[in-house]
């Protein structure tokens, strides 16, 4: 990272609206800044997060201000025993809440396999998040690497974008 935990800092309380933000993960010294920079004024966000650096009860009352947002989320997934599936779930009901994203693409990645319980859940928040957010016109899914298989949950997906009154892209991984 090129800049010191203060001009961080100071990038992301910027009072004038960037047009899009690029920031990578935070570990070490700027771990305790992860959820900073959703609260940045900029119009799109990309970013990415470890599951090792966030709870999910951060999210509880996250302000998330762009409209735009890239977000991976590396997890530890199943082998790790890791509950992955309540960092993304509790994200996801954060995103339904807020309802005011046009543009999401979001990545879940791990190394490890994940079972179907768990895919299910967090599925069913995406639904939630697709069908809240009435002015959401583009889903990226792709990101979600091999160990993520929405193939017993895509049917769902499908019905909750057909029936979106603004979806007009959506992307997945074949």
């Amino acid at each position: 990272m090129p800049f010191s935990v203060a001009n961080l800092k100071r990038l992301l309380h910027l009072d004038c609206c960037m047009e899009e933000l690029t920031l990578p993960t935070f570990y070490d010294d700027f771990a305790e800044y992860v959820l900073l920079p959703f609260s940045a004024n900029t119009k799109a966000l990309e970013y990415s997060i470890d599951s090792d650096t966030i709870d999910p009860n951060d999210f509880e009352s996250l302000n998330i201000a762009p409209k735009d947002l890239s977000l991976k989320i590396y997890v530890g997934g199943d082998d790790d025993r890791d509950n992955w599936d309540d960092l993304v779930v509790s994200f996801l009901n954060r995103v339904t809440e807020l309802g005011h994203f046009e543009k999401l693409n979001i990545g879940i990645i791990s190394w490890h396999q994940f079972v179907s319980e768990k895919v299910e859940a967090v599925t069913n928040a995406l639904v939630g998040a697709i069908k809240a957010n009435s002015r959401l016109v583009h889903l990226d899914l792709s990101n979600c690497y091999w160990s993520f298989d929405w193939s017993t949950q895509v049917q769902h997906i499908f019905e909750a974008a057909a029936w979106h009154p603004g979806l007009r892209t959506l992307a997945v991984e074949k």
